[in-house]
């Protein structure tokens, strides 16, 4: 967001307490949305930690009303926050239950989708999870990546199948004790 729209970076800090305010009654969409824009405007350890705890519970109390795209949003934005040591640790905490829900929605996630749940999955069981996390959604993710690739695009097959097969290897890997 930066690059695209440099004059909107400063607006992000004064933002934040107005979020917060309308955060308790958020439904699933714009959880997943001011996560995703936390994430693009690179909110980082200077964010508020209270915000974060607002929108886990919100996510928590709201689990199965996340669609797809919703689940795949906060998977990796969770992840692009955390990297980044954005105070997100009680949404790590939901991030199981919202799992098992993507378990339920993996039949209508779409090739960039998967490609976010599996990298994220990847590199958060390599940071902050106990090793099995995700696995039955990775399996049943890997399942639909092989029954959807004669469907996706060109750009699909470009971008988004390394990333899914690179994330698979990658846990497979660990999992063997191979890295």
């Amino acid at each position: 967001m930066e690059k695209q729209m440099p004059q909107l970076m400063p607006l992000v800090p004064e933002l934040m307490p107005m979020i917060q305010l309308v955060a308790k009654d958020m439904v699933a969409q714009n959880i997943a949305n001011v996560m995703w824009a936390c994430a693009r405007c690179e909110i980082d350890a200077g964010a508020p930690e209270s915000l974060f705890e607002t929108l886990a519970e919100r996510a928590f109390l709201g689990a199965d009303s996340f669609n797809a795209q919703d689940i795949a949003n906060i998977f990796w934005a969770s992840t692009k926050l955390h990297r980044r040591g954005a105070p997100v640790s009680p949404f790590l905490d939901v991030l199981p239950i919202l799992s098992e829900v993507a378990v339920q929605q993996a039949d209508a996630m779409k090739a960039q989708a998967i490609n976010n749940v599996v990298q994220a999955i990847a590199e958060l069981r390599n940071d902050v999870f106990i090793a099995d996390f995700g696995e039955d959604l990775m399996a049943v993710l890997a399942t639909e990546t092989v029954k959807k690739m004669r469907q996706w695009t060109d750009r699909d097959l470009a971008l988004d199948i390394p990333g899914i097969a690179h994330a698979l290897a990658t846990v497979q890997q660990k999992k063997n004790g191979l890295s």
